[in-house]
């Protein structure tokens, strides 16, 4: 039999959201459960509830339904990360106000706790939904004792942890290297906690955000308000400099259909009038509920539950998780998902779909690198997109207008070979001094190998681009000075078919392009 323990909650720091009808238990309390021999419901959730604590459920007859409980509440260590049963999360094909085809995806979850996420699968979910920009609350672990494994490959990671051991604290993992990250909003009393995070990348701010709860008989609700307040500023500032992606656990229900029991709810916190208010106040600041604006009507669209009862079985829940946006990104926005089928936590994963393609007439080199990635689907094409982007770039600003976009697509698509290889030469000559060495070479060889995935060894696939590299460069330097002139490149590629077909890789982009949306102005 499993083993159960239970201990006593400090109810003043631990708030919890009532039953129906505003009934509370005076005396909460945590059962926490051996896992050894635990069954398993049919959700994947692992739970034992005490004998008491289903005489309290039983005991008033008027008490019908939990409608939620703060998340901080229950321990609950126990609960396996499940994806849907086919291993295909929700995709969408919905395209943005412009036509254009979501090109940047954000995730965002409340883990309720990261070491026992990881324990229990929770790396599943970022290798099959491959997010971006992938954000987290309630880590409930000090940053510095966070484990390695929480940073997957590929991605950069930004922690931030409270004074308060075991307790809120968002996290931020990147595959887009931001120019800046800064933790909190800049006041003290509202930064010990450890609930904001506030990335900037070149044309916006990315937020992930804890707000905090106003506690069982709405004790922090005073404190609630003056966050909010701080916090409206702070966004408020960002947003006149650049649009900004604001989520996370907000802890609002904004609208009675975002909860399934609203009536009974309404001195509850994430439902008082005062949260509702103020979180009204911060979209009249220009931002946009983006799950909202796209399905203004949609109801039982929950992404927090509590465990007892059964209450997601039920889906007797609430909307607590959001992607806020300016409403200057509505034209790129292409979907906002809950991913209710997916297991782990008391909260779902939310997941916001943008387009970014050349959204103010101009690409960015990671805006151009997120964009064409998508055309070599089974490699690591990043290193080489990086390269083309600088050949496509040939004014050397750091971005791409409208009028290079359309040159280069036009000469890698429809351009003659002198042409291409004219393109092809700026993008090996790496350091832009009008030749190419052999360590040039290797680079590009190297990352055009990278284009090839996972059908070579990834030590095997080094060694023979760096073989490939050495012998074209030899066969090419014909007077053995140890650098390729423009001439010699281009006269090397013409006669040689199947050269040419492996150093112009990158008219490929233009011929997967040319299928695609043009760029918008």
């Amino acid at each position: 039999m499993p083993k159960v323990t239970k201990r006593k909650v400090n109810k003043n720091d631990i708030p919890k959201r009532n039953t129906k009808n505003n009934e509370e238990d005076t005396t909460p309390m945590i059962t926490v459960v051996d896992k050894t021999d635990e069954p398993t419901s049919s959700k994947g959730i692992k739970r034992k509830t005490s004998s008491s604590v289903e005489k309290n459920a039983k005991k008033s007859s008027s008490v019908n339904e939990i409608n939620s409980i703060e998340p901080t509440q229950e321990v609950n260590n126990d609960v396996e990360i499940q994806l849907p049963t086919t291993m295909t999360l929700k995709k969408s094909e919905r395209l943005s106000a412009k036509g254009n085809k979501a090109t940047v995806k954000f995730a965002s979850w409340n883990i309720n706790g990261i070491r026992a996420w990881l324990t229990n699968g929770g790396l599943k979910y970022i290798e099959q939904e491959q997010p971006d920009i992938m954000c987290f609350q309630e880590l409930k672990c000090d940053k510095d004792k966070i484990p390695s494994e929480a940073t997957p490959t590929g991605y950069k990671s930004f922690w931030l942890s409270g004074d308060t051991a075991g307790y809120s604290g968002v996290g931020l993992l990147t595959k887009i290297d931001p120019i800046d990250v800064k933790f909190g909003i800049g006041i003290a009393e509202h930064d010990n906690e450890g609930r904001v995070i506030t990335a900037e990348y070149d044309k916006f701010y990315f937020i992930v955000s804890y707000i905090p709860n106003s506690g069982r008989k709405l004790v922090r609700l005073e404190y609630r308000q003056e966050f909010n307040e701080a916090f409206r500023n702070y966004i408020k500032e960002l947003d006149k400099k650049k649009p900004v992606i604001w989520c996370g656990d907000l802890n609002v229900s904004h609208q009675s259909m975002d909860l399934a029991n609203p009536k009974s709810n309404t001195k509850t916190a994430g439902f008082t009038q005062e949260e509702r208010d103020d979180f009204a106040k911060i979209l009249a600041e220009g931002f946009i509920d983006s799950f909202r604006y796209l399905y203004p009507d949609e109801r039982d669209a929950y992404t927090y539950w509590s465990y007892f009862r059964t209450a997601r079985n039920r889906n007797i829940g609430w909307r607590l998780d959001y992607f806020i946006i300016s409403s200057r990104l509505q034209e790129n926005l292409c979907d906002v998902i809950h991913q209710t089928g997916v297991y782990g936590s008391d909260h779902c994963p939310i997941v916001l779909l943008l387009s970014r393609d050349c959204p103010n007439g101009e690409l960015t080199r990671d805006s151009f690198i997120q964009i064409y990635k998508q055309f070599f689907p089974k490699g690591r094409a990043e290193n080489f997109c990086e390269h083309v982007f600088r050949a496509f770039d040939t004014d050397k600003s750091g971005k791409i207008d409208f009028k290079e976009f359309l040159q280069a697509i036009n000469i890698t698509s429809q351009g003659t070979p002198d042409k291409k290889l004219e393109m092809a030469f700026r993008m090996y000559d790496c350091n832009g001094d009008g030749s190419i060495d052999e360590n040039e070479m290797r680079r590009i060889i190297s990352a055009i190998y990278e284009l090839i995935g996972d059908e070579i060894d990834k030590k095997e696939r080094q060694v023979e681009a760096e073989e490939r590299a050495i012998n074209i460069f030899t066969m090419m330097d014909k007077n053995s000075d140890g650098i390729l002139s423009r001439e010699e490149f281009i006269d090397g590629c013409l006669n040689d078919e199947q050269l040419y077909q492996l150093l112009t890789q990158s008219s490929r982009i233009g011929e997967e392009r040319e299928s695609e949306s043009s760029v918008e102005d």
